[in-house]
């Protein structure tokens, strides 16, 4: 009985110091896990950081963008107003010439018809004289 006695309490300290490497071992794993997943936290923060900086960037780029298209838009603007008042200038000065021309025309026209006259009364006072 002794012996037997003996035989369980050595299969009940195998038994034990089985469970106690299995409890060892799955403390170690454990452990092993917990870094892994440390390290994949901080991996994660790191990467998490690094998107909030190019985020931040491409919201300072975009801001610099749109302000450099608003002025774009704004001198592209000023030209075409510049150039509609030069078109309409260009416009107003071409029916001014025409207008000049016409009365540049007419008074030629007029000093002509008055030369052609005075003529005729020179004429007729030498006729009337003679």
């Amino acid at each position: 009985m002794e012996m037997a006695a003996a035989a369980t309490s050595e299969e009940g300290m195998e038994t034990l110091i089985r469970d106690f490497e299995q409890i060892y071992q799955g403390y170690k794993d454990a452990v092993l896990e917990i870094q892994t997943l440390k390290s994949s936290y901080c991996a994660e923060i790191t990467r998490r950081e690094a998107l909030e900086l190019a985020c931040s960037d491409l919201k300072n780029d975009n801001e610099r963008l749109k302000k450099l298209y608003a002025n774009s838009l704004t001198k592209l603007t000023h030209q075409m107003r510049c150039h509609i008042k030069c078109q309409s200038l260009k416009e107003e000065l071409k029916d001014a010439d025409d207008r000049l021309i016409g009365l540049e025309d007419n008074h030629r026209k007029a000093i002509e018809h008055l030369l052609q006259e005075s003529e005729l009364k020179i004429h007729d006072l030498e006729r009337q004289l003679s």
